[in-house]
């Protein structure tokens, strides 16, 4: 699982800087699948038979003095229903006209953990100040082996 540290959240706002203008949006034809802005065609989600297009001859006419056809051939690998294929242009759509905002809440995010774990930080060393003028070293020794247990299993 990707680990969206601040470099990472800083790396992929400047691709998106390079990209097509947002909003991106699905045909809604429901056959086509292709993805667009009002300006450029993106990209078309797959649907139908797809693997690997080779040209390949094709015998037209007699044996003798018939001619060939170039055409493309394909070995099939598998096939995506026209449905699957339109719910894949407008997922993809939507995700990418949602990621700059997806990284920018994932930024915020970053921030207030870090600013959280500092703050816990600092109450886990008041905490050992504290319990350290109150109890005995015994319950100061089992009380910090239970909090590191629980730390190790969370």
């Amino acid at each position: 699982m990707t680990e969206f540290t601040k470099e990472l959240i800083e790396e992929q706002k400047k691709l998106a800087e390079g990209i097509s203008s947002l909003p991106w949006v699905a045909c809604s034809c429901g056959k086509c699948g292709m993805i667009d802005n009002e300006i450029d065609l993106i990209a078309t989600a797959t649907h139908g038979k797809w693997g690997d297009d080779y040209p390949s001859l094709k015998r037209v006419g007699g044996s003798i003095g018939g001619k060939f056809e170039l055409i493309m051939d394909q070995i099939t690998y598998g096939e995506v229903s026209l449905e699957a294929g339109n719910a894949n242009a407008k997922w993809i759509s939507a995700a990418c006209s949602n990621y700059s905002a997806a990284l920018d809440a994932l930024e915020d995010l970053t921030e207030e953990r870090d600013y959280l774990d500092e703050r816990l930080a600092e109450f886990e060393n008041m905490a050992r100040e504290f319990v350290s003028y109150a109890a005995p070293d015994h319950i100061i020794r089992w009380h910090f082996e239970f909090m590191l247990k629980e730390k190790e299993t969370k």
